[in-house]
């Protein structure tokens, strides 16, 4: 794949011209008139062949091919108020210290699951499940995705020195290598050595206590398994909820040569676009549709294979009927629908996008609707060199963790779908002053029958703005739900301070 676009002055053959074999003019002797005619021949033939794809109008569809040359400047622009609110979670005079290594409560192991972004949340939850409960935390490895067959360690992603270093003062880690070496054998070992323990879906610390520290007694080493929502944000101490954000905001890095990579991409990023570019978090993996339940473009032979992947990865049956899940916006929007999302909120077909997804589900055919209404796509290889290609290939946490990077670092951000790698990025971008984050409204694609462009330009944009905000200050448990701490730290670590006061020290 090329590894940039064309000069401004060209048409760049999209993806979606290939598909339907439009041949484009190339060079000067291509006019406005000649541009012009190959979109709406484009545009025409793409309705023709992708208006199935969603439960929206075709007359709808067709109102989206009319463009605006250029996006509102008040797009770009970031939130009001970000600037004032600054992390403030430096230790405090009386925050407890950990116990001298070994003479605590007992030693915990946190099985990370999940992709690099809830593998990450985790973690961190059980740093402060480690404060808590006074255990020594084993470092952690992360854990090989049985679809992805990703065997990056840890120490590749994340600099682990930086990790311990910032967290010295708060909980005792060490290596499984500098355990006694009865504890090191490989597993299964008896339960005097290491037991297993099922987290606490939002339990709190008490429940922590109460429940783990009559198994620490027994074992050697405390497996904690199933961390996902392990902890109750609402339920930690102001020390407690400090430490999660130390851990997730400031101790957990990622290492030199992926902050370098990722840097590089969004200065290259930059470069194509001029100006500013924004960043699409697309989430259309197959199995993320998989795990949706909810019915796409491939009939029984899709649902079937769907089916036997969450047997096999054992995620749970799905009991709703597709309508259902879509109302309530437990299904990836297509990037049809994300395409017209974009456009409904003043996005020009002249903006430059930053695209951060994994291998997509049908991508020729899912893409090209969206191609065709925003030509000017980049992707992570695509601004990469052959040598930073080659470090990423067959690395799929280092490429998450890429994307992951210039997602926080664009001018705007789009989110498509839930999910804890784009709260991730939700939450640091908060953190680094509130730039501009916009989160697509899911549950809403299924309610735009009959509805006129002037609509559902009016009904996107207020479901957009009004119930997920635009990443400006707001706190987590004012919203009409309860944000996760790692997802909006205000109130819990972030302070107001008038600008010309503000040290910063997260």
């Amino acid at each position: 794949m090329a590894s940039s676009r064309p000069p401004s002055g060209l048409l760049s053959p999209t993806p979606t011209m290939k598909l339907i074999n439009v041949t484009v003019p190339q060079g000067p002797a291509m006019t406005d008139r000649t541009r012009m005619v190959t979109a709406a021949v484009v545009g025409i033939s793409l309705l023709l062949i992708f208006g199935w794809q969603a439960d929206i109008p075709f007359t709808l569809q067709l109102r989206t091919t009319v463009h605006a040359s250029t996006t509102a400047p008040e797009l770009w622009l970031p939130p009001e108020g970000g600037p004032s609110w600054k992390p403030c979670v430096k230790r405090k005079e009386g925050d407890s210290r950990p116990s001298p290594l070994f003479q605590n409560n007992g030693i915990a192991y946190f099985y990370l699951d999940g992709g690099l972004g809830q593998q990450a949340w985790e973690l961190c939850h059980g740093v402060v499940l480690a404060k808590i409960l006074n255990m020594t935390l084993i470092l952690p490895s992360l854990t090989v995705d049985p679809y992805w067959q990703d065997k990056t360690t840890f120490n590749d992603i994340f600099n682990i020195s930086h990790f311990v270093a910032t967290l010295k003062d708060d909980i005792n880690m060490t290596a499984s290598t500098a355990l006694p070496v009865e504890l090191q054998a490989p597993p299964p070992l008896p339960e005097t050595k290491w037991q297993d323990f099922s987290a606490i879906y939002k339990g709190t610390p008490d429940d922590y206590r109460q429940k783990v520290l009559p198994v620490a007694k027994k074992a050697g080493v405390v497996q904690f398994v199933g961390m996902f929502g392990a902890l109750d944000d609402d339920s930690l101490s102001p020390e407690e909820s400090r430490l999660a954000c130390r851990a997730k905001f400031q101790a957990l890095k990622f290492t030199d040569p992926i902050l370098k990579l990722g840097n590089d991409i969004v200065e290259r990023m930059r470069q194509r676009a001029g100006g500013p570019f924004l960043a699409l978090h697309l989430r259309f993996e197959e199995d993320m549709l998989a795990h949706s339940g909810c019915m796409y473009w491939g009939g029984q032979e899709e649902q079937d294979r769907w089916a036997e992947m969450r047997k096999d990865r054992s995620w749970p049956a799905i009991t709703k009927p597709d309508k259902e899940l879509r109302d309530i916006g437990k299904c990836p929007p297509t990037p049809l629908e994300v395409g017209m999302w974009l456009k409904g909120l003043g996005f020009s077909r002249n903006t430059r996008i930053y695209l951060a997804a994994g291998k997509m589900y049908d991508e020729k055919k899912a893409m090209a609707p969206f191609y065709q209404r925003f030509p000017f796509v980049y992707t992570k290889d695509m601004l990469a060199t052959a040598g930073e290609r080659k470090f990423m290939d067959g690395r799929s946490n280092v490429r998450a963790a890429v994307d992951m990077h210039v997602l926080t670092q664009a001018d705007v951000t789009a989110l498509t779908f839930e999910g804890m790698m784009g709260e991730s990025v939700q939450g640091v971008r908060k953190w680094n002053g509130h730039k501009k984050t916009i989160k697509a409204p899911a549950w809403g694609f299924n309610r735009f029958d009959n509805k006129t462009w002037a609509d559902y330009q009016k009904q996107i944009r207020e479901w957009t703005y009004l119930e997920a905000g635009d990443g400006g200050p707001m706190r987590r448990q004012d919203r009409s739900w309860s944000e996760e701490l790692f997802a909006n730290p205000l109130p819990d670590c972030m302070c107001n301070q008038p600008v010309a006061q503000v040290k910063v020290d997260g």
